[in-house]
């Protein structure tokens, strides 16, 4: 009885609140109290491990509107596949240095026979032939096209390597190729004739109407841009039924004369790295333009 006495006499004396339990319901233990001058530090983020009633929960404040606009125009930006992508361009620089004796027939199933080798032309002035201008120049068209997300497939890569224009246009077909634009230099025996032209299919052996509306429409394009870039003469758009790289292609194609080797201005003009940017620079417009509606 004494000692029950004794219990309940220090129970009192030592008063509630005294008492704490070193584990709390979740089982952790509890942190001990402050000392005297310390300040606790509450967090101020919520998170799913820190849900006892001494946290303090301070929302993020909503992004104004201008805010988001900007986030998401980086993330288009970001994310926003290049003009060309899925796009497969053959570029075919006209000519060699090799050729070779070979024809073929003008087109499948024809019974007349044409060249498949030619050397081209050659400049009067600079005397640079004209295979060595074009891949020059395919191969600068080929790094713009590629930073746009082009696939592009070159029908040579050398001028010593001979590629018959047969070859060329299958070459092209078995690439998948969306479009086909041959590259070539004019000639003339009169020095003094100039300008800048670009060929397409004609129907003679085409049935494809599709294909020849196409190739009509890619260059249109194409010498419009050109055109406007260069301020060179316009020869116009010709429709040609005796080239094989047409009467064999399975996809839209043009024939690119890019000026008059024969002519000393357009010479050394097209020898100039300022004058093949242009012409670059509007080969890629008319293909943009060509692809936007096709």
């Amino acid at each position: 009885m004494t000692t029950i006495v004794y219990i309940i006499c220090m129970l009192l004396f030592l008063g509630p609140g005294t008492y704490r339990s070193d584990i709390s319901r979740e089982g952790s233990p509890v942190p001990p109290p402050a000392e005297s001058g310390e300040l606790r530090q509450e967090s101020l983020t919520y998170t799913q491990e820190n849900k006892d009633e001494n946290t303090i929960f301070q929302p993020q404040q909503s992004a104004s509107a201008e805010e988001l606009s900007q986030e998401e125009a980086k993330d288009s930006f970001l994310t926003e596949s290049p003009p060309l992508a899925g796009r497969t361009i053959c570029i075919d620089p006209g000519h060699q240095s090799q050729i070779l004796s070979t024809k073929v027939p003008i087109a499948p199933g024809q019974a007349r026979l044409m060249p498949n080798y030619n050397i081209g032309t050659v400049g009067i002035t600079t005397r640079n032939f004209e295979y060595a201008v074009v891949l020059d120049i395919a191969m600068e068209l080929e790094k713009r096209l590629k930073e746009l997300g082009a696939r592009v497939v070159l029908t040579r890569e050398s001028n010593d390597i001979p590629v018959g224009n047969l070859e060329r246009a299958l070459l092209a077909s078995e690439a998948g190729a969306d479009i086909t634009l041959s590259l070539h230099c004019d000639g003339h025996e009169d020095e003094k004739i100039s300008g800048l032209s670009v060929l397409h299919p004609g129907d003679k052996y085409i049935n494809d109407q599709n294909l020849l509306e196409k190739s009509r429409s890619l260059s249109q394009f194409i010498l419009q841009h050109i055109i406007k870039e260069t301020k060179a003469r316009n020869r116009g758009l010709s429709p040609r039924n005796d080239l094989i790289i047409f009467n064999y292609s399975k996809n839209p194609c043009a024939l690119i004369e890019l000026g008059f080797l024969t002519n000393p201005e357009e010479d050394r003009l097209l020898n100039s790295e300022d004058y093949r940017n242009k012409l670059i620079d509007g080969i890629i417009k008319g293909i943009m333009e060509y692809f936007k509606l096709y």
